[in-house]
């Protein structure tokens, strides 16, 4: 059985930091145990789908692992439903590194974004806005 076919045991949700850069760009790593990078762009036993929606100003992201002594998979989901501004999609790209993934998102619009990661993070929408 090829290791993308293993049953999905568990979806989980990584811990989340996202820094401004100060350079048009937003640094968003999600750790995520028992991730390895490969020679490849996906990690060594899985794969990541990164998706961004409204035009750039919403993404989710999905990464999966397989475990192949156990012969499943765990999969580590985030969604961002607002950013504060537009994503420039082409330029912005994701790495594996040991033990998490970093998305490089790419400001269509340079203009600072730390008081407003301060004050509700990645995701503009706050509970209140959602209701």
């Amino acid at each position: 059985m090829d290791e993308n076919e293993f049953p999905i045991v568990d979806v989980l949700h990584p811990r989340v930091i996202s820094r401004d850069m100060n350079d048009g760009t937003v640094k968003v790593e999600l750790k995520i145990p028992r991730l390895e990078p490969s020679k490849d762009k996906n990690p060594k036993h899985g794969n990541v789908s990164l998706t961004f929606f409204n035009d750039g100003y919403s993404f989710s992201v999905r990464v999966e692992i397989a475990d192949k002594k156990a012969k499943t998979r765990t999969a580590y989901v985030h969604q961002v439903e607002s950013m504060p501004t537009k994503i420039n999609i082409p330029k912005s790209k994701w790495t594996v590194e040991k033990g998490e993934l970093v998305i490089t998102l790419v400001k269509d619009v340079v203009e600072p974004w730390t008081k407003k990661l301060l004050k509700k993070g990645l995701d503009q929408v706050s509970s209140s806005d959602s209701e």
